[in-house]
Parts: structure tokens; C-alpha cells; sequence
């Protein structure tokens, strides 16, 4: 997002930290938010609901002009792609036997951690060629 809001489109780097910690604020606001989504809709509800919303609102981003426009999908982006979280962790908690639930969750926190490095390895390839490449086959 740095690289895309300060080589791509000429803002400043505040103005590219902005657009992060309205990324993570929307972060922080969707957990509380999605955990009572969770316990009131249900597991999969939340998670389509999310999964579809991040979609939607990645590929938008790369479609936004303004400044204010980009802050604000961004920090939907954040709400979206973050909403899922509370829905995977009590699914897991429902689905997996108590004596297998840190191996569990471990495996989970590593698989996130890992497709977050590779994906980012191959974000910058897309960069290369489209930056608004990359937010859409993100949102695919």
C-alpha cells in the first residue's frame, strides 16, 4: 500500500501512514464488531460475509482517485479483511478436540503468516507490471 500510494500515485509518505493505520483502525473495529457478528449470525455467515466484502472492496480500491475516497475504502478494506478472524478461530475452537487445539491454532497463525510473505513476494511481480493488477486478482 506504501509503495503503491508514494511511487504510483505521488502521495506522501503521512499521507501513505495514514492510509495503514486507517487500514489497521478498520482492523481493530471489524474483531470487536465480527465477534458479535459470530455469536448473533453464525460462523459462516460471518465468514461469506467478510470473505465477499474484502473481495469487493480490495478491487474497489484500486479504482479509487481522491484521497479521502482511497482513506476510506482502505479503512474498509481493513473492517473486511479482518471480520473473518473471530468466525475461523471459533470454528476451529467448535471443530477441533481440545488436546489438538494449540497445534491447531499454531498451524493456522503460520499459515497466515506465511501466504501474507509469499503473497507479498508476489505482489511486488505484479507491481511491476499493474498496480491495479494486483488489487484485482487480489479481490478474485
Amino acid at each position: 500500500m506504501a509503495l503503491y500510494l508514494t511511487l504510483d500515485r505521488g502521495y506522501s509518505a503521512s499521507y501513505a501512514g495514514l492510509v495503514a493505520a486507517l487500514l489497521g483502525l478498520g482492523g481493530v473495529i471489524a474483531s470487536l464488531g465480527a465477534g458479535v457478528m459470530t455469536d448473533r449470525l453464525g460462523r459462516r455467515p460471518t465468514m461469506l460475509i467478510a470473505q465477499t466484502a474484502t473481495a469487493v472492496s480490495v478491487a474497489l480500491l484500486g479504482f479509487m482517485q481522491h484521497p479521502v475516497a482511497i482513506a476510506a475504502v482502505a479503512f474498509l478494506v481493513g473492517m473486511a479483511s479482518n471480520a473473518s478472524r473471530p468466525a475461523v478461530q471459533a470454528m476451529m475452537a467448535d471443530i477441533v478436540r481440545p488436546e489438538d487445539r494449540i497445534r491447531a491454532f499454531s498451524l493456522n497463525y503460520w499459515a497466515i503468516n506465511l501466504g501474507f510473505a509469499v503473497s507479498a513476494a508476489g505482489a511486488g511481480f505484479i507491481a511491476e507490471y499493474s498496480y491495479l493488477a494486483g488489487f484485482l486478482i487480489e479481490g478474485a
